[in-house]
């Protein structure tokens, strides 16, 4: 190997080297229990991905139950979260994904994550590699209703929602919600 490719091999390493450093710093700071799960090119743009959660004792035979998801990428140089998913739901920095209101009153049991990556039959999805699955665990640490298809949205760089089932749109994302409003279902005499 002559000087110029191996100092060039050597700046390679020393960015990366720093990079990960700098979004292992940005996953401590969003929860210092949190560990690193997966990590690499997983949306498949060059950039890479830190997924980090925290665990549930419980865990399921296929996927993962957590009660945090985060995802950091690090890409020119620069390391931010990109996706948290916690108590309130997932959000991207823009907003929340997925959701239609924040339940101020509900009690938070994790997420049932599944990525497509994982998928035990690759040939049926869409060549996503870098799309999640969440769906919400009741007290039993069951997955409870619909679950939220998260993806890359290359044209706005950020991760959203899907739009399954709604072929009225020509946006196969659903945009955030900034701010969603706060309901209280411990409130509500109706409810349970």
């Amino acid at each position: 190997m002559n000087k110029l490719a191996f100092g060039v091999l050597a700046c390679i390493v020393s960015w990366t080297v720093a990079t990960s450093a700098q979004c292992a710093a940005v996953i401590k700071k969003a929860g210092h229990d949190l560990k690193i799960v997966r990590s690499g090119d997983l949306i498949g743009d060059g950039a890479r991905e830190y997924v980090a959660v925290r665990m549930l004792a419980k865990q399921p035979k296929q996927g993962m139950h957590v009660s945090r998801l985060v995802i950091a990428r690090a890409k020119d140089g620069s390391c931010s979260v990109v996706l948290d998913a916690g108590a309130n739901g997932p959000k991207n920095p823009v907003g929340y994904v997925g959701i239609e209101y924040i339940d101020d009153g509900a009690e938070f049991y994790g997420y049932e994550v599944e990525f497509a990556s994982d998928s035990p039959n690759p040939a049926s999805g869409n060549g996503r590699n870098g799309d999640i699955y969440l769906t919400w665990l009741n007290p039993g640490c069951e997955p409870e209703g619909e679950g939220i298809a998260i993806g890359w949205n290359e044209k706005v760089g950020r991760y959203q929602e899907y739009r399954l089932g709604d072929e009225s749109s020509s946006e196969p994302f659903k945009l955030e919600l900034r701010n969603p409003p706060h309901h209280n279902s411990k409130l509500c005499r109706k409810c349970p």
